[in-house]
């Protein structure tokens, strides 16, 4: 992750701190448990980058709290957010059966569909500086690949499963229009690289 060194000024956290002063205990509280996560993941981002994946979406979901309590998910919904494996055992049960399983499931899956809510009020935009267009994830489909972060790290943080070897070990590509990061795996020799290392 040495590709997120960068040049800040100061005064652009101007607005971020008249607003911060505004804000109630609460939110602030959980602002400043967002900020100290973030930071320390990218402090440990080298030495240790499975870790900083935890807690950069922990400090997601720690922002995304004030934004207050989920509403009452229908069964698709629970279905959409739950992990593939668990959804394809359920596809040939009756029904009901799936509702009653949905909604005793549902608590399982809120802290995820608060974590997408949180992008879909705070949308990323594409990085400005990207790589060729066969290392570029579609866009349009970012809520997908950040259900997908959300499933890893709850594997890694539950289940102790590292995430998946790409997303820590590719390093920086060099171009004409300066250094940046592949957004996609380079081919399966990244499989094969982690079982020699």
């Amino acid at each position: 992750m040495r590709a997120v060194q960068r040049s800040v000024g100061l005064p652009d956290a101007e607005p971020f701190l008249r607003a911060f002063r505004l804000a109630s205990n609460g939110r602030a509280s959980e602002i400043v448990r967002a900020s100290r996560m973030y930071q320390q993941a990218l402090w440990i981002s080298d030495a240790d980058p499975n870790q900083a994946w935890i807690m950069l979406v922990g400090a997601i979901e720690a922002a995304s709290q004030p934004r207050g309590k989920v509403s009452k998910l229908q069964t698709s919904e629970v279905l959409a957010l739950l992990p593939s494996e668990v959804t394809n055992e359920l596809r040939d049960l009756p029904d009901g059966t799936v509702d009653g399983l949905a909604r005793q499931l549902a608590y399982l899956v809120k802290s995820k569909r608060r974590f997408l809510d949180f992008f879909d009020h705070f949308p990323p935009p594409p990085p400005s500086n990207r790589p060729a267009l066969h290392l570029q994830v579609d866009w349009s489909e970012i809520r997908v690949h950040l259900g997908k972060v959300y499933n890893y790290r709850s594997r890694a943080l539950h289940e102790g499963t590292p995430f998946p070897f790409p997303m820590y070990f590719e390093r920086p590509i060099s171009s004409e229009s300066g250094t940046m990061l592949p957004e996609r795996p380079i081919g399966l020799g990244a499989k094969r690289m982690r079982r020699s290392r």
